[in-house]
């Protein structure tokens, strides 16, 4: 890794108990401890890129989501970590055998042909059982649990007196109260609600931040924000049914992130049936590509958003929302909802 201070590549012996071996100073994180790779000079270039420069504010979980983007491990990894195992035990188990009998040729040649009729067998069973079950089927989850990650990045406290840069502590949230609100905006994600409200959202739209649609204000427009789920996309659709034609979605659709390399995409769960037929129900619907991704367990959490993107959005859907029924309104409701412009 680099030192944060005197920039030297540093071995993993020239960086024990945090400190480096040139110039003597403390860091902060060490890359070799957690699932996912992280150290100081990382923290600062992921804190320069969610604060968009300084300008935004972010969370731990957001910070956590883009330490992890283009890092989370794919289904089929699975199949082919049993498969190895197989094809590996098939050579501990048949080489001896070769070793001990190698006068008698004829056991030999058994043993090479059991380990290559073991090798075919694995090989047909990964390719057209194995591989498609995990496709459909393996989990994947972040690479590290939020509370490891949480514990680790606390060292930077320890070490610079102050948090990463721009990070906002979602743990102590307060979220300033507008007398009069011109929208509400509903975000049921704590992590990304602690953003906006650190970000200066209520004060520059007037907004009301509300983590649920128990809370929202009477007789405002109502923005729903929400993960591209089957949880965020029925909230899409109760708040439609609860508040009618002033309700606007900029939130997660999934054919905004299906095809998208970079965007985080996890799976912890396939729904059940009773689930995917409340998914079907709902209208305006999901595409069959969309319920297909949803009925295989995926989903992308809100918090993975870059803030800069999640905040162009909002104010767009705030433009929408407190401009009446225009010409652009009125198109951008027979396109669809749940869109998540630029994402």
């Amino acid at each position: 890794m680099i030192c944060p201070h005197c920039q030297r590549d540093l071995k993993r012996k020239e960086r024990s108990d945090y400190r480096c071996y040139y110039c003597r100073r403390q860091f902060a994180l060490e890359p070799k401890e957690g699932d996912i790779v992280m150290h100081d000079v990382r923290v600062r270039k992921l804190a320069d890129k969610l604060s968009d420069g300084g300008r935004l504010r972010y969370t731990l979980p957001q910070l956590w989501y883009a330490a992890a983007r283009g890092r989370l491990r794919d289904p089929v990894d699975t199949a082919g970590v049993i498969g190895c195992t197989v094809v590996g035990l098939s050579v501990f188990v048949q080489l001896p055998i070769a070793v001990i009998s190698s006068f008698d040729w004829g056991l030999i040649l058994s043993a090479v042909l059991i380990m290559v009729g073991v090798w075919i067998v694995t090989y047909l069973v990964l390719k057209f059982a194995l591989v498609p079950w995990c496709k459909r089927n393996g989990k994947v989850p972040m690479p590290e649990e939020l509370e490891k990650f949480r514990s680790r990045v606390r060292r930077w406290e320890v070490v610079y007196r102050e948090p990463p840069p721009r990070m906002a502590d979602e743990t102590n949230l307060v979220v300033p109260e507008i007398a009069e609100p011109r929208v509400a905006i509903v975000v049921p994600d704590r992590a990304v609600l602690a953003c906006l409200a650190a970000s200066g959202v209520p004060g520059e739209h007037e907004a009301a931040l509300v983590g649920s649609l128990a809370h929202v204000p009477p007789g405002v427009p109502v923005i729903v924000l929400h993960d591209a789920s089957p949880q965020g996309i029925r909230l899409a659709c109760e708040a439609r049914a609860a508040f009618g034609a002033r309700t606007v979605t900029p939130g997660l659709r999934p054919n905004a992130v299906m095809g998208q390399e970079k965007a985080i995409k996890l799976r912890e769960r396939r729904p059940t049936g009773a689930e995917m037929r409340s998914l079907r129900d709902l209208r305006p619907g999901l595409t069959e590509d969309e319920l297909t991704w949803l009925g295989n367990g995926w989903y992308t959490p809100l918090a993975s958003v870059p803030p800069a993107k999640l905040l162009a959005a909002l104010t767009r859907a705030i433009t929408r929302a407190t401009s009446g029924p225009g010409a652009e309104t009125a198109t951008a409701e027979r396109v669809g909802f749940l869109t998540w412009p630029g994402a």
